[in-house]
């Protein structure tokens, strides 16, 4: 069986392919994403989440490409969260000065202020996190994918790969038992095989 090499490390074993890109990968590229998942069922009068995690055999610049690209829009729901509970303690405020307060429970004065804090909070949670957390994440994400690709030796950001093409043979004559030069990295393999033994390259 002819064996097929990585496609960032021509010298290694393919071990998994990447179920993005479907690149070969070895030992050493072979990354696990783990992804969570959630799904609500409703029920008469209420409702269940179930949440669970998947994994994917990816490579690494798929693996930092998803967290470059994550989405914001959970925590721009949060933002809204927030404000919805701020509007509602606003309106309590308004419906205990049109009852009065002297026939209001202090403990039910209270509540507008609590509802305030936990809106405020979380309006604030969900900017820190789009505004602070989720560019570092981002940033961290392209630097490390960056450090992958150049400590790589095949892979060299905005190289085009030049295909090799072979020099046709004159001579009539043509030794069988000669080894067959790969036109890829120049190496020899013997004459049974069909693709390279180094670099995996097609012969």
């Amino acid at each position: 069986m002819t064996q097929v090499n990585c496609a960032y490390h021509p010298g290694r074993e393919a071990i998994a392919k990447c179920e993005n890109c479907h690149k070969m990968l070895c030992v050493a590229c072979r990354t696990v994403d783990t992804i969570q998942h959630s799904s609500t069922s409703h029920h008469m009068d209420h409702s269940h989440t179930t949440y669970w995690a998947t994994q994917h055999e990816v490579c690494p610049e798929c693996y930092y490409d998803r967290r470059i690209h994550s989405s914001r829009v959970p925590y721009i729901v949060m933002i809204g969260f927030g404000i919805f509970f701020a509007v509602m303690a606003f309106g309590m405020l308004n419906l205990m000065s049109d009852f009065g307060g002297s026939s209001i429970p202090d403990f039910v004065k209270i509540m507008p202020i609590l509802f305030g804090l936990i809106g405020i909070g979380i309006s604030l949670g969900g900017v820190y996190t789009i505004f602070v957390k989720v560019p570092r994440i981002k940033a961290e994400a392209q630097e490390k994918k960056q450090e992958f690709l150049d400590s790589v030796t095949r892979y060299v950001p905005g190289q085009v790969v030049q295909k090799v093409v072979p020099q046709t043979i004159t001579s009539p004559i043509i030794n069988p038992q000669a080894p067959r030069i790969c036109q890829h990295c120049g190496s020899e393999n013997i004459t049974t095989n069909e693709f390279c033994g180094k670099c995996g390259g097609k012969l």
